[in-house]
């Protein structure tokens, strides 16, 4: 089983060669910021969401 690391090392290196095969160069580095990026963005959004959810049905987030 792969680790947590080891997991995100393979998605950073997809996010490079996707990028390479349309003709775009980023750094690991680069692609690190990236994805971290990315994950506090669908992280926000998943927040979002259950606080609009739970807000519009008046509950708790931690009754659900």
């Amino acid at each position: 089983m792969e680790t947590t690391n080891e997991q995100k090392r393979i998605q950073i290196q997809k996010i490079i060669n996707d990028l390479k095969n349309i003709g775009e160069e980023i750094s690991y580095e680069q692609a690190t910021l990236m994805f971290n990026s990315m994950q506090q963005l669908a992280t926000l959004a998943i927040n979002q969401y259950f606080r609009d959810t739970s807000h519009n049905e008046g509950i708790s987030v931690t009754k659900l």
